[in-house]
């Protein structure tokens, strides 16, 4: 429904218009509603599920990884942020891009927060992750025999049943900062080639 101002210019337009010129303007409409139509779709059909989860013991995880969320929010990326403990498995298979944050406990075991994911990934027989394209960055400390070894045996899982790496295991001692910043810059490398950016609403002003 039109507001009355626009109603009055719309049927002064029509009156004012010769057959030619109002066959043009409904091509034109329809051609606009129609190219919206298939940019929301196109979009649609190209966004990526883009997920960062993490396993933690002492809380370094968690906040490295709250750290790494906000800096790829700021690149407008949209991600989904949520702990192991609290990560439905059933959703693994729906995964595009999956990014793991993983620290090392006791004699090379996962943190319990993260024991029932490796569990399921280590013992699934039947899991398969064609669609997965992932990453892990690996907690640890090098004075202990099981350098990172959680991390590391989630990197292999993860390959050997079909998942396809995009940046290699990267592993950090104690002082992670500089390690895990090289980490979060390959990945947003990576996306930034294969486009998955995603900027919905800029694709939309244009319209």
């Amino acid at each position: 429904m039109l507001s009355e101002s626009n109603n009055k210019t719309f049927f002064k337009l029509i009156q004012e218009s010769t057959q030619e010129e109002i066959i043009w303007m409904c091509g034109y409409m329809s051609g606009l509603l129609l190219s919206k139509k298939n940019l929301k779709e196109f979009i649609k059909k190209e966004e990526k599920k883009i997920t960062l989860v993490y396993g933690t013991e002492t809380g370094n995880a968690k906040n490295l990884a709250f750290n790494i969320y906000q800096k790829a929010e700021k690149e407008k990326f949209k991600i989904k942020l949520i702990s192991l403990d609290q990560y439905s498995m059933q959703n693994l298979e729906k995964e595009d891009y999956f990014f793991i944050i993983m620290s090392t406990h006791g004699e090379g075991e996962p943190p319990s927060s993260a024991k029932s994911f490796f569990d399921f990934i280590h013992y699934n027989k039947n899991l398969f992750l064609k669609n997965m394209k992932y990453s892990v960055l690996a907690l640890g400390d090098r004075s202990y025999t099981y350098f990172c070894k959680a991390g590391k045996d989630v990197d292999k899982r993860l390959h050997d049943i079909g998942a396809t790496r995009i940046v290699p295991l990267h592993k950090c001692d104690v002082d992670y900062e500089t390690q895990a910043k090289k980490w979060f810059s390959e990945i947003m490398n990576f996306l930034k080639k294969k486009k998955i950016k995603l900027k919905t609403k800029e694709y939309m002003e244009k319209f």
